[in-house]
C-alpha cells in the first residue's frame, strides 16, 4: 500500500461486504485479506475487500430485488457495465421510489443458471 492509502475500520469494512467482522479479521489472521493490525485494531484497504455479499433469503433464493453492485458480483463485472446493460434492456431493472435501480432477481438468475459468459462488446 502507498503511504497516501486511506485504511477502513472493521466495522465499516464489514458494511461494505455484508461479511461478519468476526469473518474480515479471520481472513485477515489467516493472510487470505490483506489487513493491518495496528495495537488489536484491523484496518482493511477498501480496494482489498472481498466482493459484497448477496443476501440470500431463509429458503436459499435470492430476494426479489437486488442492488445493482449485488447483480455486479453475482456477474463479476463493475456496477457500471451492470447499469448499461439495464439502459440497453439486456437486463430487465425497476426503479424505487427514491430514484434508484433495482434488478429483478428472477431474470438475474436465469442468466446465471443459463451459464451466462458474457455479452459481445458492440
Amino acid at each position: 500500500m502507498a503511504s497516501g492509502d486511506v485504511l477502513i475500520s472493521v466495522s465499516l469494512a464489514a458494511r461494505r461486504t455484508r461479511y461478519e467482522p468476526g469473518e474480515l479479521v479471520a481472513l485477515a489472521a489467516s493472510g487470505e485479506l490483506a489487513a493491518v493490525n495496528v495495537s488489536g485494531q484491523w484496518w482493511f484497504h477498501p480496494d482489498a475487500l472481498p466482493p459484497r455479499r448477496v443476501p440470500v433469503t431463509s429458503t436459499g433464493e435470492l430476494p426479489d430485488l437486488l442492488l445493482p453492485s449485488e447483480v455486479a458480483g453475482l456477474f463479476k463485472v463493475h456496477v457500471k457495465t451492470v447499469n448499461r446493460w439495464a439502459r440497453e434492456g439486456r437486463l430487465p431493472s425497476t426503479w424505487t421510489v427514491g430514484g434508484r435501480r433495482r434488478f429483478l432477481a428472477g431474470p438475474v438468475r436465469e442468466l446465471l443458471e443459463r451459464g451466462w459468459d458474457g455479452w459481445e462488446e458492440a
